[in-house]
């Protein structure tokens, strides 16, 4: 045996009960090239592994971009990969300000906060990102008519753009349980009603 594993720090015999005697301490180099290969075993790194696995996921992003079709949603171009990506909308609050105000708080919704009684977690959870001209220019620009807004409020302001990441890949075949893909649907909805409903109040 190595001598670290059979000699105490003085250099004479190892009592029979320490443990580094059966097995190497430390960082166990082994553990984790075993589970490195054992891991490529049950999922392979090929069409068969975890290509079906990010197959599936890029479905099931096609599968909420077509949900999202539905009014007071505008949708950016479809995804290649698993990040979808849209824009809530509403025809009462035109203009850019109130349009990124809008997302934005469907974002806060829709985001990991502190818990309370009173407002408890959300079901689902999204990200956002701002977009800026001229880097994102290609994108934004037809989109313009859609979401009501002038080419000069988007050069100065940006937009604020939610999307969601899909890492599952079940969302694109439900094995018969909740519809995923609508259920976010409708918690963007109401936290879009939500917000609109509190912006028409009166000021006190």
């Amino acid at each position: 045996d190595p001598p670290y594993l059979t000699q105490d720090d003085e250099g004479g015999s190892a009592d029979e009960r320490f443990l580094g005697r059966w097995i190497l301490e430390g960082s166990k180099p082994g553990a984790a090239a075993a589970a490195t290969w054992l891991s490529h075993r049950v999922i392979p790194l090929d069409q068969r592994g975890y290509g079906t696995i990010i197959a599936q996921a890029v479905r099931g992003a096609h599968r909420l971009y077509s949900a999202l079709d539905v009014p007071g949603v505008v949708r950016l171009p479809l995804p290649d990969l698993s990040v979808v990506n849209w824009i809530m909308t509403d025809a009462r609050q035109p203009g850019i300000a109130s349009l990124n105000g809008l997302n934005d708080a469907v974002y806060r919704a829709l985001s990991p906060r502190e818990q309370s009684p009173a407002e408890p977690s959300p079901s689902y959870y999204i990200t956002r990102t701002r977009l800026h001209a001229p880097a994102a220019d290609g994108i934004v620009l037809p989109l313009l008519a859609a979401i009501g807004v002038p080419v000069e409020e988007w050069q100065q302001e940006g937009l604020v753009v939610l999307r969601a990441v899909v890492m599952s890949p079940f969302l694109a075949d439900p094995p018969g349980t909740t519809d995923h893909c609508a259920g976010l649907v409708a918690a963007l909805l109401a936290a879009a009603a939500d917000f609109s409903e509190r912006a028409a109040l009166p000021a006190v």
